[in-house]
């Protein structure tokens, strides 16, 4: 037991608390990447995994290193990242696993998480998969594949998955969490590269944006 935390009221009573608390319950990973958040919570776990259970929820941590609520009944809400933020989000996995893409410290620009989605679906199929039309003027169709991906990167941006600024895309160690899938024995890089071929992935317990929190969005935070 930790000498700090003795009892529940002394996680409670720390500074630390409400912003990991509200982080956890907005469905945010917390890995290693947010090293005093994570500290906390390796140091608290045994003591809030009984707080949460009160509530019906459980505190998970992975094998990878990650923190994160998985909600056992609907007080937390049942729905599931969007299709779109699925799929860039296997393609973030994906290029967070080629060490030649993440050497700037994980960054890696908007583009190059377009170009290799465009490398393993092909570009129209891209098209389609982004936003959802094949009929559409190919300058509006640019515009609005952009677009999407910018709302499914700021989806994964606020559940810890992705730090985006401007053009630029910090890979985070919770998109290990797309792996989910297809974990096991063998090539499971190659079969998720298949899943999102297929246009297929979950990643379950995670909760979407609404439109209104989606357009409050500045540019200033991008």
């Amino acid at each position: 037991m930790s000498e700090r935390y003795r009892s529940l009221g002394d996680v409670i009573a720390d500074e630390r608390f409400p912003a990991v608390d509200l982080a956890l319950r907005r469905g945010r990973h917390i890995g290693l990447d947010d090293l005093e958040d994570f500290a906390f919570l390796q140091e608290t776990r045994h003591l809030l995994r009984e707080f949460y259970d009160g509530y019906g929820w459980q505190l998970e941590f992975a094998d990878e290193g990650l923190f994160f609520l998985i909600p056992l009944n609907d007080s937390l809400g049942r729905a599931q990242l969007s299709d779109n933020a699925m799929l860039v989000g296997q393609a973030c996995l994906l290029l967070h696993l080629d060490r030649a893409s993440t050497r700037d410290a994980g960054w890696v620009t908007r583009a190059q998480v377009l170009e290799h989605l465009g490398a393993v679906l092909g570009e129209e199929e891209l098209g389609v998969r982004l936003t959802g039309s094949k009929r559409r003027r190919e300058t509006r169709r640019i515009d609005l594949v952009h677009q999407r991906l910018g709302g499914a990167l700021r989806e994964l941006h606020r559940l810890g998955f992705v730090v985006v600024k401007g053009e630029r895309v910090q890979l985070r160690q919770a998109l290990v969490r797309f792996a989910d899938p297809v974990r096991g024995d063998g090539d499971w890089r190659r079969r998720l590269e298949d899943l999102v071929f297929r246009g297929y992935v979950v990643v379950p317990g995670e909760t979407a944006l609404d439109e209104e929190q989606d357009d409050a969005w500045t540019k200033g935070e991008e």
